[in-house]
């Protein structure tokens, strides 16, 4: 099969396109023939090594943490899955290997892939799609009419970090370019700041929940905006 590869860790000039084996599932594994992989700011970060600390030092990698596709083969021990499905498949930062034509994942890291999405749209929502609901659920206790405001909401974490917070129930102001206004209303998001126009760190507006998805503002500059018990949440901290 053809798969994206690197031997060591490097620049762009370290990846290449070559056969590699098909990998066999294990016990606890389906094979999947992906349809479609996503590429996040984290795959180049990977190359480079800047996680080496949990992608080891062992060669050659094929790299690519997300996609989705139909599943070609089961493990002996997988329940939840029958060839012939199309799901969506989070080898994660560790293994790797959704670059490929075939990706062998853990069934608990396989999900039944929604019929109302593409393959395309399908393969973007592990990473950046569980990064927001974490974000927002565990770090920043999301809750019913509470308000949140969503630095950088155009971008992959942030499209999702605003649908998330309106399932929830919360006010959302989205904080973005104006070209991507019309979206960001598609999306739900009740308010939008142009940071070309505005800055929101100025605001008088307080809110319970700042999401920086994009690392742009540190907490010293959202404390201002924050309410009494509010929580700033960012991805890349300080």
């Amino acid at each position: 099969m053809k798969a994206v590869v690197f031997n060591k860790y490097g620049g762009n000039e370290v990846i290449e396109v070559r056969q590699m084996p098909r990998p066999v599932p294990g016990v606890d594994e389906v094979l999947i023939k992906v349809h479609a992989a996503s590429v996040n700011p984290v795959d180049w970060k990977i190359r480079q090594g800047e996680a080496r600390i949990l992608t080891g030092s062992g060669f050659p990698k094929i790299l690519g943490s997300e996609c989705s596709g139909q599943i070609v083969e089961t493990g002996t021990g997988v329940k939840g899955f029958m060839e012939g499905d199309r799901v969506i498949g989070f080898p994660g930062i560790r293994r790797l290997s959704a670059f490929a034509e075939y990706v062998s994942v853990k069934e608990n890291n396989t999900f039944a892939k929604p019929e109302n999405i593409s393959f395309g749209e399908a393969s973007t929502i592990p990473v950046a799609g569980l990064t927001a609901l974490q974000s927002l659920q565990k770090l920043g206790h999301i809750s019913r009419n509470c308000k949140v405001l969503v630095n950088g909401a155009s971008g992959g974490v942030g499209t999702f970090a605003v649908q998330i917070a309106k399932i929830f129930g919360a006010q959302v102001t989205a904080v973005s370019s104006g070209p991507n206004a019309l979206l960001l209303r598609e999306l739900g998001a009740d308010e939008i700041i142009d940071y070309t126009r505005e800055d929101f760190t100025k605001s008088e507006e307080r809110y319970d929940i700042v999401f920086d998805t994009v690392s742009k503002r540190s907490f010293s500059e959202c404390k201002g905006v924050l309410a009494s018990h509010g929580v700033y949440v960012n991805t890349l901290p300080h």
